[in-house]
């Protein structure tokens, strides 16, 4: 039996509404993550989580959100919660030194030192190897070695 050419023809008014609903997503998620943030800034870190896990709901790629809402985790001792974000986040970006140095703290919170010196010698490997780029390219070099200035900030997010 052969197939009609107009059977799927009906489609078509569709198509555009199927292009972009990613978009839809994507802009709530941005949404969801902005009000997320402005509860985190008023201190409102409980509230944020609400937000935060709607974003990731609305895009599973967006790592500042599984960032963030790790932070809340992080914040209120719920350290499972918030290794398991902040896993995220390096899975989606892997040079993010930021997320190892947060899930380190987490793994010390659930006293698994094995896993937080792993994290936190990730972080330092991540922040000194963007450092040395970052200082080769400013220095218009293309290769060398040279002396990286780095630091870790223990007591707030950034």
């Amino acid at each position: 039996m052969k197939p009609k050419s107009g059977r799927l023809l009906w489609i078509l008014p569709f198509v555009p509404l199927l292009l972009c609903s990613c978009d839809v997503h994507k802009k709530l998620a941005v949404w969801h993550y902005q009000q997320g943030m402005k509860k985190l800034a008023g201190g409102h870190g409980a509230d944020a989580l609400a937000d935060f896990s709607a974003a990731v709901a609305q895009d599973p790629r967006f790592a500042d959100a599984y960032f963030y809402r790790g932070a809340c985790y992080f914040t209120l001792s719920n350290y499972t919660a918030a290794v398991n974000d902040f896993n995220q986040v390096t899975e989606l970006e892997p040079g993010n030194g930021r997320a190892f140095f947060y899930n380190g703290a987490a793994e010390l919170g659930l006293k698994d030192f094995p896993r937080a010196i792993t994290n936190f010698t990730r972080a330092i490997g991540n922040l000194l190897t963007k450092t040395l780029t970052t200082t080769a390219a400013w220095h218009g070099q293309t290769c060398g070695i040279g002396t990286a200035h780095w630091t870790i900030s223990t007591g707030s997010l950034h």
